[in-house]
């Protein structure tokens, strides 16, 4: 598959026509326009999207079937066509690791959840074992 194949089956912003709705989610979720509406999708001309990389280079699909997992690998492969013809290297070696709960925070070392996240499941956890604790 190529990347603009894949734009049609899991980008939302790609129209039957083959044009771009052109909009973006910022991080307080608050929609914004990163192109115009009508324009052709960048992908069948070619070019980089950055929606493209943002949401669906980065996304995991389904493995569970054999359906799912022939779907899944031709993503994989038009996701690694697109990344060679623009160069920007593999996902796995460039990719970010983020936090596990939000998804949102970019996390240093060894770390699994950001500050926010761990701190408030440190709190529940606490509060699970006083919980438990007051039972018994």
């Amino acid at each position: 598959m190529t990347p603009s194949q894949i734009a049609k089956e899991h980008c939302a912003n790609y129209q039957s026509n083959g044009t771009c709705l052109g909009i973006a989610f910022k991080d307080d979720l608050s929609m914004y326009m990163f192109r115009k509406e009508g324009l052709p999708c960048l992908l069948c001309d070619g070019q980089r999207c950055a929606s493209f990389e943002e949401v669906i280079v980065p996304m995991r699909m389904s493995r569970e079937t054999a359906e799912a997992k022939a779907r899944a690998d031709k993503k994989e492969q038009a996701v690694r066509a697109y990344l060679e013809q623009h160069e920007l290297g593999s996902g796995k070696s460039s990719a970010k690791r983020v936090c596990l709960d939000c998804r949102r925070v970019e996390l240093q070392g060894q770390a699994k959840y950001c500050e926010r996240c761990a701190l408030k499941r440190k709190l529940a956890s606490t509060r699970a074992s006083k919980r438990s604790r007051r039972r018994s």
